[in-house]
C-alpha cells in the first residue's frame, strides 16, 4: 500500500530490518543508529503504556500520523524481539475525539443503520448494540457493566460479524476466540481494553474460576480479583472493570447471562439482503 506519508517516513528512517543490507555500504553504521532512526528505535524500546502516553509528540515531530510512527515503530519492535513463540505484543489504536460536539441521536441512528447494512438482526438488536457500543466509550462513569451476549442456536448466525464491525465501534478492542483467567484480568489492569470473547461455549461452562471474574467486573465494587505474584507470593488486587461482550452458540451460564444484554441471533434466510462484509485492508466504518 503506497502513502506518501509512509513514503516520506521510510525515507527519512532506514527500518533496521534493512541493516545487513546498509552494512554493505560506506557508513551504513551510522545511517542507522542516528537521527531519526535512533529515535524511533528508542520508541520500540518502551514500555507499551509509556509509548501510548507518549507518542503524539514524536508524531508531530517526524510531520507523520500516530498510525504511521506507530507501524514504524511496531516494525522495530518486531526486530529487536524476534519471534520465540511467546506470541505478539498487544497495542492498541487510540481513537481521536470529534473537534465538535456530536449529536448523540443523529449518532446512534447512525449506527443503528451501519449495522442493519451488514447482518441481520432481531427487532431492536441494532438499537441495544449501539447503545452498548457508545457505553464502551463511557463506561467509567457507570457503576454497572453490562455484558453484551451474542447467542445463537446453531454456527453462521453472524456473532462474528457483530464483532468485526464492533471493532471499529468500540475503544480499545481486542477480540480472542479463547482467553484463560489470568489474561483476562492482567489485560484489564494493564490497558481496560472493550473486550470481546468468542466461542464461548467451547470453554467457559467447565471453568468456575473464568466464570467468576466475568462475574465480578459486573459491578465496579466488586471488580476486583486478589492473586499472589512473585516469589514472595505478595497479595495484589487485579482489577476486572472492563466493557465486554461474549457470544456462544446456545446458553450462557445463567449468573453470566443474568448480567447480560442477549441479542438471540439467527441465520440469515435466503430472501435477507444485506450487504458482505470485505474489509479490503480498511475498516467497514472508514467506508
Amino acid at each position: 500500500m503506497s502513502h506518501p506519508e509512509i513514503e516520506q517516513l521510510k525515507i527519512r528512517c532506514r527500518p533496521c530490518d534493512f541493516h545487513e543490507q546498509a552494512t554493505n555500504q560506506p557508513h551504513a553504521t551510522e545511517r542507522v543508529t542516528t537521527g531519526d532512526e535512533q529515535e524511533l528505535c528508542r520508541l520500540a524500546a518502551l514500555p507499551l503504556l509509556d509509548y501510548g502516553r507518549c507518542r503524539k509528540e514524536p508524531a508531530k515531530t517526524f510531520g507523520v500520523g500516530v498510525g504511521i510512527l506507530d507501524a514504524e515503530v511496531a516494525r522495530r519492535r518486531s526486530v529487536e524481539s524476534p519471534a520465540t513463540g511467546q506470541g505478539q505484543i498487544i497495542q492498541f489504536d487510540d481513537i481521536t475525539p470529534a473537534l465538535e460536539p456530536v449529536d448523540g441521536p443523529e449518532l446512534l441512528d447512525e449506527i443503528v443503520r451501519f449495522l442493519s447494512e451488514y447482518i441481520i438482526l432481531p427487532p431492536h438488536g441494532a438499537d441495544a448494540i449501539a447503545l452498548w457500543a457508545v457505553y464502551a466509550h463511557c463506561f467509567d462513569q457507570f457503576d454497572i457493566a453490562p455484558r453484551l451476549a451474542l447467542q445463537s442456536p446453531e454456527k453462521r448466525c453472524g456473532k462474528t460479524t457483530v464483532y468485526e464491525l464492533l471493532i471499529d465501534l468500540v475503544p480499545r478492542a481486542l477480540c480472542t476466540s479463547n482467553v484463560t483467567p489470568a489474561a483476562i484480568f492482567r489485560v484489564i489492569e494493564t490497558a481496560h481494553p472493550t473486550l470481546l470473547i468468542d466461542e464461548m461455549d467451547s470453554f467457559a461452562e467447565s471453568r468456575e474460576e473464568l466464570r467468576g471474574i466475568l462475574n465480578s467486573g459486573h459491578t465496579r465494587g466488586g471488580a476486583v480479583v486478589i492473586r499472589t505474584v512473585g516469589e514472595e507470593h505478595e497479595p495484589r488486587a487485579f482489577s476486572t472493570w472492563s466493557p465486554m461482550a461474549l457470544a456462544c452458540i446456545g446458553r450462557l451460564p445463567d449468573t453470566v447471562e443474568d448480567r447480560s444484554i442477549i441479542i438471540r441471533m439467527q441465520r440469515k434466510a435466503p430472501t435477507d439482503k444485506v450487504t458482505t462484509l470485505r474489509r479490503c485492508g480498511r475498516s467497514a466504518a472508514e467506508r
